[in-house]
């Protein structure tokens, strides 16, 4: 690619198509940021598909590692701990040096 991604938010999501990984990542996005939060009451999507794609993401991404949080008690929705850390990720993806 042309452009590099300053990072990745993944909010109550999975990563689709996961047999075609490592191909289908770019060298570039080898080191990309990666938020991931999930609800552990989400009825949509699974907690699980949500962990078991942080498991493959770790293996595929080392440095910076993934990170994965899990909201207790939300579902396929939003809550203000994870507009908190939205907000904490971008902020470390922006920060000025």
């Amino acid at each position: 690619s042309t452009y590099t991604l300053g990072g990745c938010i993944a909010l109550s999501t999975w990563l689709p198509f996961r047999q075609e990984y490592p191909a289908a990542i770019s060298s570039s996005a080898t080191n990309l940021k990666i938020l991931q939060v999930h609800g552990d009451e989400d009825l949509v999507v699974s907690l699980k598909w949500g962990e078991k794609s942080y498991e493959i993401l770790k293996t595929l991404i080392q440095e910076p590692a993934p990170e994965f949080a899990v909201i207790s008690g939300m579902g396929h929705s939003s809550d203000p701990e994870e507009i908190e850390l939205v907000r904490k990720f971008l902020a470390s993806v922006f920060k000025k040096e």
